[in-house]
C-alpha cells in the first residue's frame, strides 16, 4: 500500500512514520522542513508546502492519505482538491474541540461549531471551529471515502503541550503538591503511540466515517491518575486537594498552570467525557495508563529543557502555605 503523510514530523505524525513497515507500505512524506527528523532509507521525503507547491506530487498517486497538519479550511482545500483523484482515502486528524456543546458526554453525532463569519486566526479560541471547517471541506471532497478523527488530548513521548508531562515531572520531585478541585473528576487522554497504530489499522481497512478518539476505554478518575504516577516514583510527597473556588480566586490558570483541570463552574465536563466506542468497536485499544507514564518520563527525562507550561514552585509553595491555614 502506498501512503502519502502531510506533514509527519513532529508528535502525532512522527510516531506515525516511526510505525508504519517499510516493507509492508510504501511511504512518502511531504512536509516543509521545519524540523529534524531521522526516516528510514526507504521513505520517500518531499520538501514543499500546500500552500505553494502541490505539483511536487504530480505524477504520483497513493491509496491512502494521511493529513496530521491542517489547520486552516483554506489550505485543506488546496490539498484535497489537488488530491481528489490521487488517493483512494483521505485521513484528517481533526480534534474533540470542534463540537459546541462541553456541558454533557459527547459523541459523533453532538453539535458542531463553525461558527458564524470570518474567523481571526489570531484567535486561539477559533482553533476548534477551524478545524471543523476543515472538516467540511475534506467531506465534501471525498465524501464517503474520507476519515474523520478526532482526538481528545493527545499524551506521550514527543508531547510539545507538556500538559501530560506536567504531573508526572512535578510527581517525580515529591513534598507538596496542589491537586486540583475534586478527586473524582473524571480526566481523558489517549497516548500518541495508541493513536498512531490505530491510524495505521484504519488506513490498511475500509472503514470511513467519523471517529472520536479518547481514551482510556473506562473512566479515570483524578486521583486514581495521580495514584499511578505516584506508584511509578514511590517518594515522599503529600497531595493538597484544594477547592476550584480556592485555586481560581488564587488565580491558577486551568489547563495552563495545572493541566487536566476544568473546574466545574467552567461547566466543560464533557471536554473528559468523550464516547469512543465507535473507534474502540473498530479496533482502537489503549495501552495500560502505567506504561503511558513510564514512556513519557523516560523521554522527557532525556530532554534538556523547562516544562513550558504548569504552576511554578513559588506560586505553589505560597497557596498552599496559606490554604492550610483555613
Amino acid at each position: 500500500m502506498k501512503i502519502l503523510i502531510i506533514g509527519g514530523t513532529i508528535f502525532l505524525g512522527k510516531h506515525l512514520v516511526k510505525i508504519i513497515d517499510n516493507e509492508k507500505h510504501d511511504l512518502a512524506i511531504f512536509h516543509r522542513g521545519n524540523h529534524n527528523i531521522e526516516l528510514d532509507e526507504n521513505v520517500e521525503e518531499i520538501l514543499g508546502d500546500r500552500r505553494e507547491n502541490l505539483d511536487l506530487l504530480k505524477n504520483q498517486k497513493w491509496d491512502v492519505v494521511i493529513d496530521t497538519c491542517g489547520y486552516f479550511p483554506e489550505d485543506v482545500k488546496k490539498s484535497v482538491e489537488y488530491l481528489k483523484d490521487k488517493t483512494n482515502k483521505y485521513i484528517f486528524i481533526s480534534t474533540i474541540s470542534v463540537y459546541k456543546d462541553f456541558s454533557e458526554k459527547i459523541d459523533e453525532s453532538s453539535e458542531i461549531n463553525y461558527k458564524k463569519g470570518k474567523l481571526d486566526k489570531e484567535d486561539g479560541n477559533n482553533y476548534g471551529p477551524f478545524k471543523a471547517r476543515c472538516e467540511k471541506v475534506v467531506q465534501k471532497y471525498f465524501k464517503e471515502k474520507s476519515v474523520i478523527i478526532r482526538p481528545g488530548l493527545i499524551v506521550g513521548p514527543d508531547d510539545p503541550s507538556d500538559r501530560f508531562t506536567y504531573w508526572i515531572d512535578r510527581i517525580s520531585k515529591g513534598g507538596k503538591i496542589i491537586a486540583p478541585g475534586r478527586k473524582d473528576r473524571e480526566i481523558q487522554f489517549i497516548d500518541v503511540r495508541d493513536l498512531a497504530k490505530w491510524i495505521i489499522k484504519i488506513a490498511e481497512k475500509d472503514f470511513t466515517g467519523i471517529y472520536n478518539a479518547a481514551g482510556p476505554d473506562y473512566k479515570l478518575r483524578m486521583d486514581k491518575f495521580l495514584d499511578k504516577i505516584t506508584e511509578y516514583f514511590e517518594n515522599n510527597l503529600q497531595f493538597f486537594w484544594i477547592e476550584d473556588e480556592y485555586l481560581l480566586d488564587k488565580k491558577v490558570k486551568p489547563w495552563i498552570e495545572l493541566p487536566l483541570w476544568l473546574p466545574d463552574s467552567y461547566n466543560m465536563k464533557g471536554m473528559m467525557m468523550v464516547d469512543s466506542k465507535k473507534a474502540i468497536s473498530k479496533g482502537l485499544k489503549f495501552r495500560n495508563v502505567k506504561k503511558t507514564i513510564k514512556g513519557t518520563y523516560q523521554w522527557f527525562q532525556k530532554k534538556e529543557r523547562e516544562l513550558k507550561i504548569g504552576l511554578k514552585k513559588e506560586k505553589e509553595k505560597e497557596i498552599i502555605k496559606l490554604y492550610s491555614t483555613i
